[in-house]
């Protein structure tokens, strides 16, 4: 199942947003749990569950994903120009003009800090569950995330820590959205535990996923979309991308099931499906 339920036509692609609003009170959430920070949440729109408040300017390339200007999914910055998140986040009939993007702002109530800036166009790959939202003025004083190289599974050892970050729901049955991104470091499954848990739901678990998370630690509604990463020195590496989970949020044997950013076939299908466009201005703001 899809964090987010929202969907964007474009002429050249069909963008499909599983709309997951950060308030959706009767939506069916979604187990997802991820590994990069001290916070998680899981869900159909994953929120953290199970984390605590990340610091300000801990995570700056953490981007809210606002429809109408209301928070709806996780995503993050992976170019001075561009922000990458799920596809059934973005999908239609969501309108992208409605669509902004906020990086860099750790509290969302905080109008004052931060970045906010339109989409103009939307390339997604329902194949991996993700998407890129190309902005209409350049992001320059924040370091873009990294993606590990290509076909290699040295961030991946299960057992291994990943932080996962966002602003979804904090409590896996009760709505409770922050406005404080949230941070919570999950366990890696091995890929056979990840098959094994999911493999009374067909098509849930595929190659080009890792699961993260265990029971009281996850993503939930609100958290597509956002990143799985890893630091290491000053860089942060993302690994994942909120995608799927169960019912309910972070629940006992229900891991949090994210696109991998490792698989070959990723950055393959980034290059072949989202085209560079052309250089944006730089603002201020």
């Amino acid at each position: 199942m899809m964090r987010k339920q929202l969907v964007v036509g474009l002429a050249s692609v069909a963008i499909t947003l599983l709309a997951l609003t950060a308030g959706a009170v009767g939506a069916q959430a979604q187990g997802i749990e991820h590994d990069g920070g001290d916070t998680g949440g899981n869900s159909d729109v994953p929120y953290v569950i199970g984390g605590g408040d990340a610091r300000k300017g801990e995570f700056p390339f953490v981007a809210s994903v606002q429809n109408k200007g209301k928070h709806e999914c996780t995503g993050s910055l992976i170019s001075s120009g561009s922000v990458l998140t799920a596809y059934h986040c973005v999908r239609e009939p969501m309108d992208v003009a409605n669509l902004t993007v906020v990086v860099g702002r750790n509290d969302l109530n905080d109008k004052s800090s931060g970045h906010v800036r339109k989409v103009e166009l939307i390339f997604a790959d329902d194949k991996n569950d993700t998407a890129v939202l190309y902005l209409d003025k350049s992001i320059d004083d924040i370091y873009p995330v990294k993606f590990p190289t290509p076909g290699t599974d040295a961030l991946l050892r299960p057992g291994s820590l990943a932080t996962l970050a966002g602003w979804g729901n904090i409590d896996p049955h009760l709505p409770h959205d922050p406005s404080i991104l949230q941070k919570v470091q999950v366990p890696l499954l091995s890929q056979n535990e990840c098959a094994a848990a999911w493999e009374h739901v067909s098509g849930m678990f595929t190659d080009k996923n890792i699961c993260a998370g265990r029971a009281g630690i996850g993503s939930c509604y609100g958290d597509s979309g956002g990143p799985l990463f890893k630091k290491i020195g000053s860089d942060f590496y993302q690994i994942g991308v909120v995608s799927r989970g169960g019912g309910t949020c972070a629940q006992p044997g229900e891991p949090g099931i994210y696109a991998s950013t490792s698989v070959t076939s990723f950055l393959e299908d980034m290059e072949q499906v989202y085209p560079k466009p052309e250089p944006v201005t730089a603002a201020d703001s």
